[in-house]
């Protein structure tokens, strides 16, 4: 998570970094923080920010993880109803 936060810092607009850090939000929610919704929000958060970035119309990693946090989050948010 450390490393993914300064590559972000380093460069705000690279897409790379933005889907570094959400992938490491990702795998830190299957890493045995699935109770907490707030690691695929903040994943959700900086796949955002990546979409926005220079090259992310051409990153389909990108593209996969944007929808496999968000089918996690809803299937989450159905079994806690």
């Amino acid at each position: 998570m450390g490393h993914a936060k300064k590559a972000v810092a380093l460069d705000l607009k690279d897409c790379k970094s933005w889907t570094c850090l959400g992938n490491a939000h990702l795998t830190k929610y299957f890493s045995g923080s699935k109770s907490e919704l707030k690691e695929l929000h903040s994943a959700l958060k900086a796949y955002s920010q990546a979409s926005r970035a220079e090259g992310a119309a051409t990153d389909p990693d990108l593209h996969f993880n944007q929808v496999y946090n968000w089918r996690n989050r809803d299937n989450n948010k159905s079994l806690n109803t």
